[in-house]
């Protein structure tokens, strides 16, 4: 089965642009179109106040309440209440050391009184008299032990309420720092929440400044009217024809003014009619050094009726939007003037130097220039132009004064894509025409790589016979080596003793002989 393989080449095709076109200009004004215009015709209206003067009540309330925190010295250990509660225990400790440490005494007046009159009556004591007397002595005596011991036992008992009295003492010294420790962490976490509540209302007044610089410059602030509310506000106003109300975010006007410390923004939002109208600007071109006494360059045209701009429109997306109070009716001689009746319009001598100006619609005006000069790619071209006169081109324009590049230069690039040659098993009536068109380059597979490349088969082959030659070479090598290597052992046997014989059992003259 026979079937045609297809090379698929793509070219790219720069078209280089064509030579400067020239169009000589002679009327006194150059309308160039730049679209759709809309016309604002209400404003809705936002007074937003800012006062200072709380914002500064504020301030200094913080700002004292830090001082404060700042001069503050808490000290519990030198306050009354603690050396009244001090002083107490110490006189409680004193006193309970006194009434414990007095002396117990046994008074022995009637034994010493009983022994004088039995003395002086008999002169001598019994026996039941000596017994009697050593068990007195024996009580008073264990007594007095027991007395020893109890005392023993009450400085026991003193030293311990000491010690513990010493011990609750430190304590409640150690508790009151911690007391005092306690409130000073609160006042620096007090005073931390004051800075940072202070930080906060510095940023805010650094966001009203900003405000008010806007605000001078008749520019809206996202910090007087953010962007959610202002969507808001206009979100279900069909009469706004925008669809990115960011753009018109931007054409709200804003005033601001300030007395006794009392901000006020007047915010002026512009709503819009429904009715759009053609937008133009005017170019005024001297002729024979005279012009028209017009500078107002924006006319606005609808169904015949001619509307003039005296302030430049805002863009909008693709679109414009003029304010309505910058309306004027247009002039009487504009009018003829753009019915190309001029003998009713006064001129004003002018004097224009040479210039080159890029307009709107990606042209060049040329205005009193003799010559120019035409750079493209590498190449440069000198013409003489008329004294007014429109250069279209997309190749760098220039004078003795001036160059310039204009910004829609952009290759052109078109693609040449061979049709797949059909085999027989395809349809023959899908095949596509030869065609020059722009497209998409289209996914080669890999597997048909191999069949666009008419050389890859002879490569192949020369690379397999390369690798055989090489094997071949290779063996021979080897072979002649091993070869080589056993007929040198065939001439030389050694015997036990170490004698070395050749092949005929003659013993040789010299042992060291190699045989090659």
């Amino acid at each position: 089965m026979e079937c045609c393989i297809m090379f698929l080449v793509l070219f790219k095709i720069i078209t280089f642009p064509k030579s400067l076109e020239i169009i000589q200009i002679q009327n006194s004004i150059l309308p160039i179109s730049l679209g759709k215009a809309y016309v604002s015709s209400k404003h809705i209206h936002l007074i937003y106040h800012i006062d200072l003067n709380k914002i500064q009540e504020i301030i200094l309330k913080y700002q004292r309440e830090i001082d404060n925190y700042k001069s503050s010295k808490l000290n519990f250990a030198q306050t009354a209440n603690y050396q009244y509660l001090r002083h107490s225990n110490e006189i409680n400790i004193n006193t309970l050391e006194e009434i414990l440490n007095e002396n117990l005494r046994i008074k022995r007046g009637l034994i010493n009184l009983g022994g004088k009159i039995s003395k002086a009556l008999f002169g001598t004591l019994d026996s039941d008299d000596e017994l009697l007397y050593k068990n007195y002595f024996n009580t008073i005596k264990n007594n007095e032990d027991k007395l020893m011991k109890n005392q023993k036992q009450i400085a026991t008992i003193v030293n311990d309420l000491k010690n513990k009295f010493n011990n609750k003492f430190q304590e409640m010294s150690v508790n009151l720092k911690l007391l005092q420790i306690v409130p000073q962490l609160r006042e620096v976490q007090q005073m931390h929440l004051l800075l940072f509540q202070l930080k906060d209302i510095k940023n805010v007044l650094d966001e009203i400044q900003t405000a008010v610089s806007f605000a001078r410059l008749h520019l809206l602030h996202g910090s007087i009217l953010p962007y959610s509310k202002f969507l808001q506000l206009i979100k279900n106003n069909d009469i706004i024809p925008v669809y990115h109300l960011k753009d018109y975010y931007q054409l709200c006007h804003t005033k601001v003014m300030f007395r006794n410390k009392i901000l006020l923004f007047l915010i002026s939002i512009p709503l819009v009619q429904r009715k759009y109208y053609d937008l133009y600007r005017f170019y005024y071109l001297p002729q024979n050094n005279l012009t028209v006494p017009y500078t107002n360059p924006y006319l606005l045209s609808q169904n015949g009726i001619l509307i003039w701009s005296t302030k430049q429109c805002h863009p909008i997306e693709d679109d414009y939007l003029c304010d309505q109070d910058s309306l004027i009716e247009t002039p009487k001689c504009m009018k003829d003037i753009l019915k190309n009746h001029l003998e009713n319009c006064p001129r004003i001598e002018t004097h224009m130097s040479s210039n080159l100006q890029l307009l709107e619609n990606g042209n060049i005006l040329s205005v009193e220039n003799k010559r120019i000069t035409e750079t493209c790619h590498e190449q440069t071209k000198y013409y003489f132009v008329p004294p007014m006169a429109i250069l279209r081109t997309k190749c760098t324009i220039s004078n003795l004064n001036k160059e310039i590049i204009p910004t829609d230069i952009v290759d052109e690039e078109k693609y040449i894509i061979l049709p797949k040659w059909p085999t027989r098993h395809e349809d023959i009536k899908n095949e596509e025409k030869e065609e020059f068109k722009k497209a998409e380059i289209p996914d080669i597979e890999l597997e048909e790589l191999d069949q666009w490349n008419p050389h890859k088969n002879n490569f192949l082959l020369f690379l397999y016979f390369v690798i055989v030659m090489f094997i071949i070479i290779s063996m021979y090598f080897i072979l002649k080596y091993y070869k080589g290597t056993n007929c040198l052992k065939s001439y030389r046997k050694a015997t036990p003793e170490g004698d070395t014989f050749n092949q005929n059992g003659e013993e040789l003259d010299n042992p060291n002989l190699i045989f090659l």
